[in-house]
């Protein structure tokens, strides 16, 4: 409880901070700076994974989001969120393990020669 109320305190300082500032621009800076706004290139590209869950033993369903903006900013555009899911057999699943096995393999084997 003591936790809370000393967080609680810290943050009413914070704001009290913000509110003193002299220039819109410098305020817009300390929130952004507070709020640690990642850069629209970084949320375009990112894919965000979720665990693979199997339906059967043979069929493994993999979920995955897309998320990207459109336009740039706070210009009030709508953003965009692809959702899939897709089945994949395990035995493709197991080949294509053992394909980057076998990459891998190579590559420590090429990069070890002289």
């Amino acid at each position: 409880m003591v936790s809370h109320i000393a967080k609680a305190r810290a943050a009413a300082e914070e704001l009290k901070g913000l509110l003193v500032c002299n220039s819109i621009e410098e305020t817009t800076k300390r929130i952004d700076k507070l709020l640690m706004i990642p850069s629209m290139n970084s949320l375009v590209t990112r894919l965000l994974r979720v665990p693979t869950t199997t339906k059967d033993d043979a069929i493994a369903v993999e979920n995955s989001a897309m998320v990207a903006s459109r336009g740039r900013g706070r210009s009030g555009r709508d953003k965009t969120a692809n959702i899939s899911s897709s089945d994949i057999p395990s035995n493709e699943r197991t080949e294509y393990q053992e394909f980057l096995r076998l990459k891998s393999n190579n590559h420590a084997q090429s990069s070890a020669s002289p």
